[in-house]
């Protein structure tokens, strides 16, 4: 009787350290996902810039002498 509680006891600490390692894995995982999620927001952020800066100096004058279209 007392290895079957002893078995049981030593079953219950191991599903408990999987489920702490799960649980890290899991906290790892979302981290990287948000620092993910917001490094593309960054680089949208970039684009846009870039495609504004790029339309302002070329299309409506400025940059290296008066070129512009309008």
């Amino acid at each position: 009787m007392f290895d079957f509680f002893h078995r049981l006891l030593q079953q219950n600490i191991e599903q408990e350290q999987q489920t702490n390692e799960l649980e890290s894995l899991n906290r790892l995982t979302e981290n990287y996902a948000n620092e993910a999620m917001h490094q593309a927001e960054n680089a949208a952020n970039f684009a846009e810039d870039c495609s504004t800066n790029f339309f302002d100096n070329n299309m409506f004058g400025g940059g290296f002498g008066d070129n512009g279209m309008f």
